[in-house]
């Protein structure tokens, strides 16, 4: 929001500068010029940031859909998998397990702990925004 005021903005002054009247006003055609290229360069920035900003919104759409789906799979992937292809997927999903008489007690690592928690409590808005924000 705070981009499209700065582009709004960028276009209000570019529209003082190059309404002409400016230049009756006492500003020479010089600071003019300059002016009028400072608010483009302005404005040509902010509409490349806008645009950036909206890719990268498309590009977590398509990642969190493929995580998703990797997710969905991942006993069927686990089931097919080698041995050190499992072993390498539980050092990354556990840390620290521990033995209780007989049982292992499993403990996951950040964000996969939200991800358990959310499921369990049905709370997805806290775990989604630890997770967008571990990968920032």
């Amino acid at each position: 929001m705070k981009k499209v005021t700065k582009l709004s903005q960028a276009d209000l002054d570019l529209d003082k500068v190059s309404d002409g009247k400016n230049i009756t006003l006492g500003i020479t055609k010089e600071k003019y010029d300059t002016l009028l290229e400072k608010y483009k360069r302005i404005q040509a920035d902010t509409l490349l940031q806008m645009e950036q900003h909206s890719k990268a919104d498309e590009n977590y759409c398509v990642e969190a859909s493929k995580l998703l789906e990797l997710a969905h799979r991942a006993y069927e992937l686990f089931e097919i998998s080698e041995a050190t292809q499992k072993r390498e997927l539980i050092s990354f999903l556990l840390q620290n397990c521990k033995m209780d008489d007989k049982k292992l007690i499993p403990s996951l690592k950040m964000p996969f702990d939200q991800i358990l928690l959310a499921n369990k409590t049905q709370n997805w808005l806290h775990a989604i925004d630890d997770v967008r924000t571990y990968y920032l």
